[in-house]
């Protein structure tokens, strides 16, 4: 109960965490992909192989980027603008009318949610205390475990009742709306600094969202 008081006193990690579960459970279409690559796309077995390595090619290229971003003192920022563009790269996913846009729309989402997930680990553990941080970290864990699960629920119920397409287009659409009103209602997250001079005050911060008691 300790880490879910922490939470509820922090902004920031609160804002964290939400814009991941959101990004898991509305912009994760990975369950639609052979769905997308044998009725959508007129591929085979080789087409739903190539969809599902995408966003793993994608990213490695969003990991060997985050160099830059792991410093900045904008980094909040440029979270919620990875997030976004995880978002986009759904809903352009669901319009794609060919392989090749297909596997770069996928590849932009692997990037922007590799990048997303390194800025967010790196606010929450200079947003955390020492004390908090195995506690915060294991309800991450849980949301890393639980979020896809019903995100593929969640577009598998879609697909079924509209389509594949419309599924990723109208969960792209979720997400990037959910993150935008998150940011807009948060402050500390659009704020948010992986600056070292920022660290102090992120500490200061953090202890005083602990309930010592």
């Amino acid at each position: 109960m300790g880490g879910l008081r922490y939470i509820a006193r922090s902004p920031l990690v609160l804002s964290l965490l939400l814009v991941d579960l959101v990004a898991l459970v509305f912009a994760v279409p990975y369950v639609l992909l052979p769905e997308l690559a044998t009725h959508g796309l007129g591929g085979g077995p080789d087409s739903i192989g190539l969809l599902y390595a995408a966003p793993s090619v994608g990213a490695l290229f969003g990991a060997l980027a985050s160099g830059r971003a792991g410093a900045s003192p904008f980094a909040g920022r440029w979270l919620v603008a990875c997030v976004a563009i995880w978002a986009c790269a759904c809903i352009a996913l669901g319009f794609s009318e060919g392989m090749a846009p297909a596997l770069f729309c996928l590849a932009t989402l692997g990037a922007a949610a590799s990048l997303a997930g390194i800025l967010r680990a790196a606010l929450i553990q200079r947003a955390t205390p020492d004390a908090m941080l195995g506690r915060v970290s294991s309800l991450w864990v849980l949301e890393e475990t639980i979020g896809p699960a019903l995100g593929g629920m969640q577009a598998g119920t879609t697909a079924h009742l509209a389509s594949a397409r419309i599924a990723m287009a109208a969960g792209g659409g979720l997400c990037l709306a959910a993150t935008a009103a998150i940011a807009a209602f948060t402050p500390a997250l659009r704020d948010a600094s992986l600056a070292p001079e920022a660290k102090r005050k992120a500490d200061d911060l953090a202890l005083a969202a602990v309930d010592v008691r």
